[in-house]
């Protein structure tokens, strides 16, 4: 989650320009910087977006959860 590109203009633009609009199934998500500020943080996830212009450099970590929003486990 990047907090300075955080509209879906630009998330559609990031992904065209890395083109990860060639990749099958691929989605991509955004919504309110508190929600996903709070998600990664319960997850565990660290997130560092320290200026508009660098990358955002965060922890990768693979979740397996359910439709039902239970937590399967993880590889």
């Amino acid at each position: 989650m990047n907090p300075f590109h955080s509209a879906v203009a630009d998330v559609a633009s990031f992904t065209d320009e890395h083109r990860r609009n060639t990749i099958p199934y691929w989605h991509f998500l955004t919504g309110p910087v508190g929600t996903f500020q709070a998600t990664s943080s319960s997850y565990g996830v660290s997130v560092d977006a320290p200026s508009p212009e660098t990358d955002v450099v965060h922890s990768s970590f693979v979740y397996f959860i359910d439709p039902n929003g239970r937590y399967l486990g993880s590889p």
